[in-house]
């Protein structure tokens, strides 16, 4: 199934957990976003690009859970960014 930038990031969130295809447009939508958050807060390129590869990751198995309390999903996303985040530098 494609999927078109008109779905929610619910929709897309809920249709991951049997669809590869829906996770991927849901990544597309905010890798930048988390990419260059991450990059700003580690100073480390490599680094940010493997706490981003966790952050995602991580939202693929929350995905299952997901409840949206906004329109968006980024608040969600980058609340588990801040917590690789924070996990990695410890």
């Amino acid at each position: 199934m494609g999927w078109s930038r008109s779905r929610s990031d619910a929709e897309l969130l809920a249709a991951s957990v049997g669809d590869r295809d829906a996770f991927a447009a849901f990544y597309r939508r905010y890798e930048r976003m988390i990419l260059a958050y991450l990059r700003r807060r580690a100073g480390d390129p490599e680094l940010a690009a493997d706490l981003c590869a966790e952050t995602f990751a991580a939202a693929l198995v929350g995905a299952v859970g997901y409840r949206a309390q906004h329109e968006s999903a980024a608040p969600w996303l980058f609340g588990i960014a801040r917590n690789v985040l924070s996990t990695s530098l410890r």
